[in-house]
C-alpha cells in the first residue's frame, strides 16, 4: 500500500507507530477512568473471589 502513494516508507511507518502509540493510550486511559468509575481494584480482584456468597442469592432451578 505504501508503494501506490508519494510517502516516503519510513514516514508511513512512523506514522502507523505513532497512531499505535496513541490507540494504546486511549485505551489504557479510557480503561482506567472506567475502573475509577466502577471503583474496580486490579489488587482486590482474587480477594472477591474468597468472600461469601450473598444471602439473598439463590440457584438457578430447572424447569421439569
Amino acid at each position: 500500500v505504501v508503494a501506490t502513494t508519494p510517502i516516503a516508507p519510513e514516514v508511513a511507518l512512523a506514522a502507523a507507530v505513532l497512531d499505535h502509540a496513541l490507540k494504546n493510550g486511549v485505551t489504557l486511559a479510557g480503561g482506567a477512568a472506567a475502573a475509577a468509575a466502577f471503583d474496580l481494584s486490579v489488587t482486590g480482584a482474587s480477594d472477591e473471589t474468597e468472600r461469601e456468597p450473598e444471602a439473598g442469592a439463590t440457584r438457578p432451578t430447572t424447569d421439569r
